[in-house]
């Protein structure tokens, strides 16, 4: 068999189809299964391959220095012109502009064939010496950028002696979607002198939603709001350089919107120390518009030299943010900029604008101040973004609540420890927490069994009402829990709109035997590598009783995922055992399944008369174990092939009349 055009460090398993066509004219059709295939090895496929699929053996050849048949540039070109996806496997120098889509125009840019390209950590570069204009990638169509190592990169960098021209990184006349990457412009100073070279150069729409754009010398962004109506929507990002709107004039009346949600601002070396410009050289502006609504910016809003002066307000709409001065180009102030119902505060030398409703008292802008706040029972709202320092564990004590509203920002964090029990916000009072993002990653090794990593712990009678919360508990494998509830004392969670990741388990609830775990889940995302959500007793499966799970968490539009190989996103108890459920009057009843066949566990109904179901998810319920313990229930229909009743099933159930027992019944346990 002939190389296969697989790219990529990791092994790959594909099915292979082969027709052999014999002299009489007959074709012989196989498809073979789970082939292992690999970049840069030969797997060769050996056995009776004309009268069986299945008498084969693969065998895969040493590693060889042999040519891809397809480049990482001319995987790029393709894609380029004819739409699709590339995962860089290597860096690419481009000896020509990259043209995505050529002949695309605007207006069909957004219903053509998207161009996906994944840097994977490596880099796309050009550099060379040009006498006009020029693009190191022109996107005509529907370009998006990721990057999904983290470290990629894309320069560019003109060496020519400059020129009254522009000299870009990217241009951009389609749509353009940056989600990472580093984009750079490193053109020389005889350029930045006498040229315009941008990182993006946008008369198109463009959309960031992460990534760093660098440009020293001048803009990171040109916005040219020419001919078309371009928007703008930046939502993360940092960049260095300014971003700039600029009306070309020429006698139109010309639509440019830049919409700023969220992102770092530093000015560069040359654009006059501005952050955000305008830049007016029409005759109508009522076409243009900067609105901000959040973001973090270094230095001033401003224009550049040599440009028309405008009516500021008339061009800038602030009505979120945080900025370094309250100076606007040395003639407006920010408040002269504000939208109507909003105000700015100063604290810490930095202005944060805000509802102007909003009491200043309980504004909290660092880390000190929050955790102080949420460990004395303080109610709180975040004005941006809070790092968190390392290995640090907030205590909501017992006896306190304490409320934070997030306010749409980021709480981060960090553990370095090994092999130890680590808590991100320790929970053993009431703790409100919403609208916000919170990440923790765990850099330490692996923990041990008895160990573990959680970003939030439930615990000695703690409730956690989380509601519009992203939780992710990052880096390592093992032991790690978005919501960890360990109820050494009736714990409680109520979680509303939440998405919980892990890189193990999502929600965990750890029952110690003799104390109520309360959990209720709607409308969320729960996900893990192994397990979504969890539930570990502590003393056996054998002691679950209803005095110690109301556990409410389907027929509550969730979604529980896993991203590893595991039996089922939702666990009950060690090893491979699955917890299943059945819906009754809105209650649970919790299951096992183990060689096909099912055991109930857990019975959370509120009927006094009670009929078990035969079956669950197409296995017979052969045993039940501690599930009626303390119910006063009036009577019991069995399973029809049930063999063994637990331990204390019907234990102190005083009320109890009637049960129908099963002739399959085997045993009895006391």
């Amino acid at each position: 068999m002939d190389y296969l055009p697989i790219v990529g460090d990791n092994q790959a398993l594909v099915t292979v189809a082969a027709e052999i066509k014999l002299e009489n004219g007959q074709v012989i059709s196989h498809e073979f299964t789970n082939v292992p295939v690999k970049e840069n090895y030969r797997t060769n496929i050996v056995g009776n391959l004309i009268s069986s699929s299945t008498d084969f053996n693969v065998v895969v050849d040493a590693k060889f220095d042999g040519e891809l048949p397809q480049t990482d540039l001319e995987k790029l070109q393709f894609v380029a012109a004819n739409g699709g996806e590339v995962i860089l496997q290597r860096d690419v120098e481009l000896t020509e502009s990259l043209v995505i889509t050529a002949g695309v125009t605007k207006a069909q840019a957004e219903s053509s064939i998207p161009v996906v390209i994944d840097l994977n950590g490596h880099k796309i570069s050009q550099s060379q010496v040009q006498t006009g204009a020029y693009s190191m990638i022109d996107n005509r169509g529907n370009l998006t950028i990721k990057d999904s190592k983290g470290t990629g990169k894309i320069i560019y960098g003109d060496q020519g002696n400059g020129g009254n021209y522009a000299s870009n990184t990217i241009l951009n006349s389609g749509v353009l979607v940056i989600e990472g990457g580093n984009l750079v412009n490193e053109s020389s100073s005889n350029v930045v002198a006498n040229g315009f070279p941008h990182v993006i150069d946008n008369n198109g729409d463009l959309i960031v939603r992460g990534g760093t754009f660098v440009n020293e010398e001048y803009s990171s962004v040109r916005i040219w709001a020419a001919d078309n109506h371009t928007n703008v929507d930046i939502y993360a990002g940092k960049f260095t350089g300014a971003i700039d709107l600029q009306n070309p004039g020429n006698g139109a009346n010309h639509i440019g919107n830049l919409n700023i949600y969220g992102g770092t601002f530093n000015a560069s070396n040359f654009t006059n120390k501005a952050v955000v410009r305008f830049l007016n050289f029409g005759d109508d502006n009522s076409g243009m518009s900067i609105n901000i609504f959040g973001g973090t910016f270094n230095n001033v809003l401003g224009r550049s030299t040599g440009a028309p002066t405008f009516i500021y307000s008339d061009i800038f709409h602030i009505s979120g943010g945080i900025f370094s001065t309250d100076e606007v180009d040395g003639e407006y102030e920010l408040s002269d900029l504000l939208v109507d119902g909003t105000k700015f505060i100063v604290k810490d030398g930095k202005y944060y604008v805000v509802e102007e409703d909003i009491d200043e008292n309980i504004v909290v802008t660092t880390a000190a101040e929050l955790e102080s706040a949420m460990e004395n029972g303080q109610s709180v709202l975040m004005i941006c973004d809070i790092n968190v320092p390392e290995n640090t564990v907030i205590e909501i004590p017992s006896g306190t609540t304490s409320t934070v509203d997030m306010n749409g920002y980021t709480i981060s964090s960090s553990n370095n420890q090994s092999k130890t029990h680590n808590d991100f916000i320790l929970v053993k009072g009431t703790l409100n927490i919403e609208n916000g993002l919170i990440t923790y990653i765990h850099t330490g090794a692996n923990m041990e069994w008895n160990c573990c990593t959680n970003l939030f712990d439930i615990t000695a009678g703690g409730v956690l009402n989380i509601k519009d919360v992203t939780a992710n508990n990052l880096g390592g494998t093992d032991m790690n829990f978005a919501v960890h509830m360990n109820n050494w004392g009736e714990v409680t969670l109520n979680a509303e709109n939440c998405e919980f990741l892990s890189t193990y388990c999502g929600v965990r609830v750890f029952n110690s035997g003799y104390d109520m775990n309360n959990v209720t889940i709607k409308n969320s995302k729960l996900t893990g590598l192994t397990r979504a959500f969890w539930v570990q007793m502590y003393d056996g499966e054998g002691t679950v009783s209803a005095s110690r799970l109301n556990i409410s968490i389907l027929n509550r539009n969730n979604t529980f995922e896993i991203t590893g190989s595991a039996v089922s996103p939702i666990r009950y108890g060690s090893g491979s055992s699955t917890m299943y459920y059945i819906i009754t009057d809105d209650e649970n009843q919790i299951y096992t399944l183990a060689n096909g066949e099912a055991k109930l566990v857990g019975f959370y109904g509120e009927e006094l008369d009670v009929v078990l179901p035969n079956e669950i998810n197409g296995a017979s319920i052969t045993a039940i174990g501690r599930i009626f313990d303390e119910k006063q229930i009036t009577s019991v229909v069995l399973p029809e092939n049930l063999k063994v009743i637990g331990n204390r099933a019907f234990r102190k159930t005083l009320a109890l009349e009637n049960i129908e027992l099963p002739s399959s019944l085997l045993e009895m346990e006391e």
